[in-house]
């Protein structure tokens, strides 16, 4: 197992192997928010947007009042579901889509514990710059966000630039162009997007964690440990700023560390779509430790059968059986 090859998975990049299969079978994802209140949605209706991990794109939805909703003709693929309810925190899922989850009609099923509660201690503020924003700027970004649910990258991509060019201050439209060019591995450029969103908007923790995984797949290494380091203080309860903060780590030899921030991760969302089991594995296997090593990839390929990186973790996983084999007495 090569750690060049996990650090493909952080970097959220899309294989054309995966995108030539996607093209052949879709799935539909029905899910649930789930409560244990009486009228969990009085202050309005949740609504949800689903991303791929994959390759750039992004569809919306609005669940009914029993908190049920379906995303149709999905290509297999990791997807994380956000959900925004009206004086609620967000709420975010890594889903697996593809066969192993799927019943015999092309559908997964999900369910999403729901809870009101406010994150303590943190408010939000909307800059004027950001108020200004006029609505020609907003109705592109809208066409963006419409272009990418139909997987129409090159639309979209002209779309945000429009937005860009009529409100230079709109951090939000830099930031989707980022997201679409570091899922079309265009490294430098979506760093530079996310930087030009940070400077329109300081306080845009988005563009700063995903300025992290972008310097981290372009291999600046001393840069995105220091952003990283960022992110992971502003928000010590996001599973990709500690994971990310693990790999910055890693590459830089500093094992212990990152081993730390990536058990947090796995802690807080043991499914998250950056795979902390991945290179937890590879630190183990480099310390020898064999049987953690199996524990983490079994614990992956559980959550993650039909992931870009199954096939790789599999092979891996088979090694350190044959190896812990190996070094039984009398074998």
């Amino acid at each position: 197992m090569r750690a060049r090859l996990l650090l493909g998975g952080i970097a959220l990049l899309s294989l054309p192997g995966a995108l030539a299969e996607a093209q052949k079978t879709v799935y539909e994802l029905a899910g649930t928010l789930t409560s244990n209140e009486p009228r969990p949605f009085r202050d309005g209706l949740p609504r949800l947007s689903l991303h791929s991990m994959n390759s750039p794109f992004a569809s919306r939805a609005t669940a009914d009042m029993k908190g049920k909703f379906k995303f149709k003709k999905l290509p297999p693929g990791t997807y994380v579901v956000m959900v925004s309810v009206p004086r609620s925190r967000p709420l975010r899922k890594t889903v697996e889509v593809g066969p192993s989850f799927a019943d015999s009609k092309g559908r997964v099923a999900t369910t999403i514990p729901y809870e009101r509660k406010r994150v303590p201690g943190r408010t939000y503020a909307v800059s004027t710059a950001q108020l200004a924003i006029p609505d020609s700027a907003r109705l592109e970004f809208m066409k963006g966000q419409e272009y990418l649910a139909k997987r129409d990258v090159r639309r979209a991509r002209a779309a945000f630039q429009n937005a860009v060019e009529m409100a230079p201050q709109f951090a939000g439209a830099w930031n989707s162009l980022g997201r679409i060019a570091l899922q079309s591995a265009q490294y430098e450029e979506a760093a530079n997007a996310f930087r030009e969103a940070l400077k329109q908007n300081p306080a845009y923790y988005g563009a700063l964690v995903n300025l992290g995984g972008a310097l981290l797949a372009h291999g600046k290494l001393e840069e995105a440990l220091a952003v990283n380091q960022r992110a992971a203080r502003a928000r010590p309860e996001d599973p990709l700023a500690q994971t990310q903060l693990g790999h910055s780590y890693f590459f830089l030899g500093r094992l212990e560390e990152a081993e730390k921030c990536l058990k947090e991760a796995e802690k807080i969302e043991p499914e998250h779509f950056a795979f902390p089991q991945l290179l937890l594995a590879e630190i183990y296997i480099q310390r020898q430790d064999l049987s953690a090593a199996v524990r983490e990839l079994e614990d992956f390929l559980r959550r993650h059968p039909d992931s870009t990186p199954a096939p790789e973790a599999r092979k891996a996983l088979e090694m350190a059986r044959q190896q812990m084999a190996a070094q039984k007495p009398g074998s």
